[in-house]
């Protein structure tokens, strides 16, 4: 042994607030929403993608290994709870994916989170 320290993982990391991931809005959202969720974070870089994040319900479909209908479902569900904004639709003869806005990171315009989320959980499901 050299005593050299082993080099770390390369490339990019993936921040995650707890505020939203242990929110009750977050806890709320369906299992393949939540995991739609991660994938959109994942695929985020919030100084720069943010607003820009191509995401197809196919490919969601293909990535969380669910039907593209369930797929579609998650989608609306993270819109209708405030996670997610649609920043940009295409006509279908070009042939793109929609791209998505994660509505508690910054947008590289900078434009401030909206946080649309905060209150779903308790706006909607009065326990």
């Amino acid at each position: 042994m050299s005593g050299k320290i082993p080099r770390l993982r390369g490339g990019r990391y993936v921040q995650a607030y707890p505020e939203v991931l242990d929110s009750p809005e977050s806890k709320a959202l369906s299992k393949v929403a939540q995991l739609l969720l991660f994938r959109l974070t994942v695929k985020c870089d919030p100084h720069s993608r943010n607003g820009r994040i191509a995401y197809s319900v196919r490919q969601a479909a293909e990535e969380c290994r669910v039907r593209e209908k369930t797929a579609s479902a998650a989608f609306d569900e993270l819109q209708d709870a405030g996670f997610i904004d649609l920043a940009m639709v295409y006509p279908r003869n070009e042939r793109k994916a929609r791209e998505w806005r994660l509505t508690f990171f910054p947008s590289p315009n900078g434009k401030q989170p909206t946080d649309d989320w905060k209150g779903w959980h308790t706006n909607n499901f009065e326990a």
